[in-house]
């Protein structure tokens, strides 16, 4: 139970760190 609850936890931040990442880059891109 406690791993699942760690992995959902890592997932979450994995995919919100790949959403910033994507949104700061297509930001630059706009921009530049």
């Amino acid at each position: 139970m406690l791993y699942g609850v760690f992995f959902s936890d890592w997932a979450q931040y994995f995919v919100t760190f790949v959403a910033y990442e994507f949104d700061a880059a297509a930001d630059l891109a706009y921009k530049g």
